[in-house]
């Protein structure tokens, strides 16, 4: 369901939502965690892949968790990139889909073995 009152995308509680991390810098990942808890994603909720450049992280949605928060967070982490074909890409170290498509654990990504994540909110890396 996509509507005003859901925020324009993942349903207001029927559906799965997605944080792509593209990074495993350690103050990356606390303020991840940080926005994550604000916008009350709790830690029961989210299922967590450790990938070869960072995590997925998959949660289901629900109207009390404030993705306008999430959004804004995502504007703060922007990055210029340089594309294959020469020319400079933006792109966002955090992002958020509405269709969770994530490594399956235990796959090997890019030399990497996928693995799955106790407790992101808890992980030291």
């Amino acid at each position: 369901r996509t509507d005003a009152k859901s925020g324009g995308g993942g349903g207001g509680g029927d559906g799965l939502m997605q944080v792509d991390l593209d990074t495993k810098e350690a103050a990356q990942v606390a303020s991840t965690r940080e926005v994550l808890r604000e916008a009350g994603v709790q830690p029961h909720m989210v299922v967590c892949v450790e990938t070869r450049g960072g995590y997925h992280l998959v949660y289901r949605s629900s109207k009390d968790i404030d993705r306008k928060r999430l959004y804004e967070f995502k504007q703060g982490t922007r990055v210029q990139n340089i594309a294959a074909d020469g020319k400079p890409v933006t792109d966002y170290w955090f992002s958020t889909k509405k269709d969770p498509k994530i490594v399956v654990p235990g796959t090997v990504q890019g030399g990497f073995r996928a693995r799955l994540v106790k407790n992101f909110f808890e992980c030291s890396e």
